[in-house]
């Protein structure tokens, strides 16, 4: 385009020289006319050489567009990629820490259970002896009402006092026949 001008520029001075120059004015007038003539054309150019160059800028818009989009398109596939497989590597992960946990829970439940059966044992064990101790404290309290029941037998002594007798070892050398009663 701006060769297009500058020949229109070169042919206006010659034009100028031409018509200082010319001999009659018919020649003058002739020469103008083949200048208006030269510079329509140059100008009809122009806008066919501008109109080209705008359909040239819209086709190259519209291919880097779409080459932008092509990338952008690859570039977002990579990343989803990369994405997928980062989910399924913390999908591992976290299933390996399920069977982790359960295997630490089920220790944790295998002690908890044998201290249950340790406690357990031993609450039986205090129960066990707490109870004879318990058992004896109410015979001290009411042996008639439990001496059948502990296992001895209810008597009466020479002084005529009564007494549950559990253990009797009897001496005639040392006390008189005891009487019982069931």
């Amino acid at each position: 385009m701006n060769e297009l001008i500058e020949e229109v520029c070169e042919l206006r001075k010659d034009v100028g020289k031409l018509t200082t120059t010319a001999v009659s004015r018919q020649e003058a007038k002739k020469l103008m006319d083949e200048m208006r003539i030269a510079a329509d054309k140059a100008f009809q150019q122009c806008e066919e050489v501008s109109s080209e160059a705008q359909n040239l800028v819209r086709e190259m818009k519209w291919d880097a567009t779409n080459y932008a989009c092509a990338a952008a398109r690859k570039a977002i596939s990579s990343v989803q990629d990369d994405v997928k497989a980062a989910g399924n590597t913390l999908r591992i992960a976290a299933l390996e820490s399920r069977k982790e946990a359960l295997f630490h829970i089920s220790g944790t439940m295998g002690v908890f259970g044998g201290v249950a059966a340790v406690g357990a044992i031993l609450g039986g064990l205090a129960v066990f002896w707490m109870q004879g101790r318990a058992d004896a404290r109410a015979f001290g309290k009411n042996p008639a009402l439990f001496c059948t029941d502990a296992g001895g037998t209810k008597a009466t002594a020479a002084n005529g006092l009564r007494f549950c007798g559990v253990w009797i070892d009897y001496n005639p050398e040392v006390s008189p026949p005891l009487t019982s009663r069931r």
